[in-house]
């Protein structure tokens, strides 16, 4: 991950761009009613099922693959490239930017 983002070569990699420019106009600010979240994918979606008066169902899981919580994966050098080159995403989307 270090490299990818010191490196700069998969800049126009969709995966790799900041969410914010998918999400937000130009100034800033989200164009879309709900952003739903990874780490409470389920709940979102039970809410937004209620929201539209849809049943609810357990979502599968597909392709899953076990791994420990992503502060075991970035070191200090790695969390300040990442909250570096997503700042934009940390503050719009109100995400920490410490551990």
């Amino acid at each position: 991950m270090k490299a990818i983002i010191e490196s700069g070569e998969h800049e126009d990699r969709i995966l790799f761009r900041p969410q914010m420019e998918m999400l937000c106009d130009e100034v800033g600010k989200i164009m879309i009613d709900f952003v739903g979240r990874y780490e409470s994918f389920q709940s979102d979606f039970d809410s937004v099922c209620h929201q539209l008066n849809l049943a609810t169902k357990e979502l599968e899981h597909v392709n899953a693959i076990v791994r420990g919580e992503w502060k075991q994966y970035y070191d200090e050098e790695l969390r300040a490239l990442v909250v570096q080159k997503y700042h934009q995403d940390f503050k719009i989307f109100g995400h920490p930017t410490k551990p």
